[in-house]
């Protein structure tokens, strides 16, 4: 088996380390930042993730550090139900595990530490790569270049892999996501609970991350053009102004975060692909399949794709095999859930109370069978 060049080191291509590790397949990492720092806000590990962490070995220090989370809530304005999910009574049994938050921090270190500091070479951001017969020319902005036998591209949304190898480029969802980490400790009743509360002003959502404080991280999405601000101060008082007629755990969330400890960002995706492969090049993670929040699944997409594809590699002599195996798995499954979040977002930012009404409407089965199609890994 050739040794693989792994493009990027974030969740994605770490976890494909953490794979080829397990696989004893040699590999090397190149990351684009000088330093690991502290990554985001927090994450949600679903069920599907759960899985393929337990496959790499990851998912017990991930139930270690994050908090086991029993429910998904789903409110409105009013503070009425409109849809549940109960992730522990409904799925525990049956796939072995609940939902998981954890702080992006946290769940990096857990993969450094797995794949080891001495695989990863830091400051090399990769500008370019080009595939020529056997090898790939893989070059990088401080000027130098390696050749590489096989390449990962897990260099991100904006992937310079992707780039060069299929020119495809991001598009963007008119919307903007507010996020922070809150000192907001839930009450008793909601500790275990992953929450949303869906108005025409956008949604807003709290995610515990720790299993003794369940202390978290939110997200409020809205159309990129309904709030301006020009100071930290000015943007928390306009998040709380909207978060006025909502619950008052909203406006608690909020008020927990200092004001320049609130991020705001885009929402970025990738259109998709019809194959992630060229020659002696594929892509992993957001640089293949790249999604805007709103399904909660970006993430996990990438994991998926790390136990695919190191599992394909270690169970194949051929890496057009593995590859073959790899994209069968993993294209139509990720690519729905890219269109999905899509859907998910547009419906936030419509300033409709159509996607409100839908949610109140869905019958609890066809949300349950959904969740259990989701929850199933295909391969």
């Amino acid at each position: 088996m050739k040794k693989i060049t792994i493009i990027g080191g974030g969740i994605g291509g770490l976890a494909l380390a953490a794979g080829l590790k397990q696989q004893g397949i040699d590999f090397e990492v190149y990351e684009a930042t000088d330093q690991y720092k502290d990554a985001g806000a927090g994450i949600i590990w679903q069920i599907n993730t759960m899985q393929a962490l337990d496959r790499l070995d990851l998912a017990a220090p991930v139930q270690e550090h994050g908090a086991a989370l029993g429910k998904y809530s789903t409110r409105d304005v009013n503070d009425e139900i409109l849809m549940e999910n109960d992730w522990e009574d409904t799925f525990l049994d049956e796939f072995g595990f609940t939902t998981h938050g954890i702080y992006r921090s946290t769940f990096q270190d857990i993969l450094i530490e797995r794949v080891g500091n001495e695989r990863i070479t830091m400051d090399k951001e990769c500008v370019s790569v080009e595939p020529d017969g056997e090898t790939v020319e893989v070059r990088f902005a401080d000027g130098s270049e390696t050749d590489a036998e096989f390449v990962v591209g897990a260099d991100g949304m904006h992937s310079a892999v992707r780039e060069s190898v299929f020119d495809h480029s991001v598009a963007y969802l008119e919307c903007v996501i507010h996020r922070g980490l809150s000192e907001w400790t839930p009450p008793s009743e909601l500790e275990d609970v992953a929450w949303n509360v869906h108005t025409t002003d956008g949604n807003i959502g709290f995610v515990p991350l720790e299993p003794d404080t369940r202390r978290g991280y939110w997200f409020f999405t809205m159309h990129d053009e309904q709030i301006d601000w020009e100071t930290d101060a000015e943007r928390k008082a306009e998040l709380l102004a909207l978060a006025d007629p909502m619950p008052a755990r909203v406006r608690d969330v909020i008020e927990a975060t200092p004001a320049d400890a609130i991020l705001s960002v885009d929402a970025p995706y990738v259109p998709p692909l019809e194959t992630w492969t060229k020659g002696n090049v594929t892509l992993l993670g957001d640089a293949a399949h790249g999604m805007t929040p709103h399904a909660a699944q970006g993430g996990g997409m990438a994991i998926e794709d790390a136990v695919a594809l190191s599992e394909g590699l270690g169970n194949h002599d051929s890496i057009d095999a593995a590859l073959e195996q790899y994209e069968s798995v993993r294209i139509e499954r990720a690519n729905e859930f890219v269109e999905r979040s899509l859907e998910h977002g547009r419906g936030a930012i419509s300033g409709s109370p159509e996607p409100i009404e839908g949610l109140r409407n869905a019958p609890p089965e066809a949300i349950e069978q959904q969740a259990r199609r989701d929850y199933t890994l295909p391969f």
